[in-house]
């Protein structure tokens, strides 16, 4: 074989020469991967005798990795994770810790991080001091610290500099929270050492909220029903009117709307906790009538096939599937209003169904409640459904949000497109959503919207077709 050099592409030519006078030719490509770089070296820390303190590295490169810890130099016996930690510290764990990071392009050694290891003090110190919370009107607003001492810790909570009459554990909580609650938080550690204060947290509670949710769309088969989404949050069972409206939407201009409706309400664990075909079947129907005519609904003349039902629900998550009797199809409204007012609350209101064209695109319509304009995260997920195993997914969903005028306010098809992603990607993370792909054609707004009534249309960029998810959250 004759070896040849390298091609401006970082190619190898080799010319095979054969006995039977046939020559051949193989272009071999080379690829120098580069060693191991570190991203996050371990960080420096102090504690106390008995504490549990963690080391941690993250490597980027070609893997799989390998790692090493070294302490003063000398390996750590077994210490071979990217993660060392040291469950009882104590004196004899002061040093310099480093970690080797190793794969088979090379190595490379973080840089070194001192470890404190400090005898317990006699005041008591504050090993974990209280973060703020933001929480919704009649939920749970906690604060919970951690300190030591070198004898017994007594505690005692404060609120705005007054004394919290039987607030002495290491955790304050406030249940359900109220905005008389609102304010300034901080807790005296008391030891025979003496006492330590805490720093001061805030706590705001909000009424800031999303207040029901009706979302109308075509009714296929198989997944392509229409799915409810939400979550009752509060201390007290939430009396709740769910309808599925097919037969009723000809009032509206619906020609083919879904003739029989079943509706059907799971809990988090995907259990059928209530069902309804045809909403006078009902054990009291009447009152069917009554809450509909409560919260504002009952301007539409129920077909008997129209299905509701009217529940208490415990705090947790709740679905609510409209589907056809018989497998049959058609356009159908799911509707979810709260009745009695508590402190209990519906939050996190999500629908999924299949997106058409025309009469067929996805229309939720939700309330913005309270005095004061709510900032509002909406968004339309498309591609990111497939993670969760939904096939015929809509590629491009685009939206348009719409003021009770009927004029549109807002619109995105493609939440990359925006002036600053970063903002849906940490409002996402803020009310508990789950990341849009980096590379996802998902649409997504965030706005401030004042009180009122608003409805969102879905649909597929150039009359595109497939399932999506729209969601629509308040953001404290």
């Amino acid at each position: 074989a004759e070896i040849g050099g390298f091609n401006s592409n970082g190619q190898l030519a080799m010319n095979y020469a054969f006995t039977n006078g046939v020559n051949a030719i193989a272009i071999v490509g080379i690829e120098a991967l580069a060693p191991p770089a570190i991203g996050a070296h371990p960080s420096s820390a102090t504690t106390y005798d008995g504490e549990t303190i963690a080391l941690s590295v993250e490597a980027s490169g070609q893997g799989p990795f390998s790692y090493q810890w070294m302490k003063d130099g000398e390996d750590i016996l077994g210490a071979t994770s990217s993660t060392l930690t040291i469950s009882t510290a104590s004196a004899s764990d002061d040093g310099d810790y480093t970690v080797a990071v190793l794969s088979q392009t090379g190595s490379v050694v973080s840089d070194v991080a001192s470890l404190s290891i400090q005898n317990l003090p006699d005041a008591p110190a504050f090993v974990d001091q209280p973060l703020g919370d933001i929480v919704l009107k009649g939920g749970v607003a906690t604060l919970d610290v951690r300190a030591v001492s070198n004898s017994s810790i007594d505690y005692q909570w404060y609120f705005n500099g007054d004394v919290l009459e039987g607030e002495t554990r290491s955790v304050l909580s406030i249940s359900p929270a109220n905005t008389e609650d609102e304010g300034t938080y901080y807790v005296v550690a008391t030891s025979t050492g003496g006492s330590t204060a805490s720093e001061n947290s805030e706590i705001l509670v909000t009424d800031k909220r999303l207040y029901n949710i009706a979302t109308r769309a075509r009714v296929g088969t198989g997944a392509n029903v229409l799915i409810a989404g939400f979550v009752v949050i509060g201390p007290d069972p939430k009396e709740i009117l769910v309808r599925g409206i097919g037969p009723s939407l000809v009032e509206d201009g619906i020609d083919d709307p879904l003739l029989k409706p079943r509706l059907e309400i799971y809990n988090s664990a995907s259990e059928l906790i209530y069902s309804n075909e045809g909403w006078a079947e009902n054990e009291d129907p009447d009152a069917i009538i009554a809450a509909s005519q409560l919260v504002g609904a009952g301007g539409r003349n129920l077909h008997d096939d129209d299905a509701a039902l009217l529940v208490e629900l415990e705090q947790g998550l709740y679905t609510a599937i409209v589907s056809g009797q018989d497998n049959s199809t058609g356009v159908a409204l799911v509707e979810a209003f709260e009745i009695e007012e508590n402190f209990t609350r519906m939050i996190n209101l999500s629908s999924r169904a299949l997106v058409g064209t025309g009469a067929d695109v996805v229309i939720p319509g939700f309330v913005v409640q309270g005095d004061l304009p709510s900032r509002v995260l909406i968004r339309a997920v498309g591609p990111g459904l497939e993670n969760q195993g939904v096939a015929g997914f809509l590629a491009n969903p685009q939206i348009t949000v719409y003021d009770i005028a009927g004029t549109p306010i807002a619109s995105n098809d493609g939440w990359l497109n925006l002036w600053d992603p970063s903002q849906i990607t940490e409002a996402s993370q803020l009310v508990g959503a789950f990341p849009l792909s980096g590379d996802s054609e998902d649409a997504a707004i965030i706005m401030d919207l004042e009180p009122g009534l608003y409805t969102v249309i879905a649909s597929g960029e150039n009359e595109t077709t497939g399932v999506a998810l729209v969601e629509l959250y308040a953001i404290p």
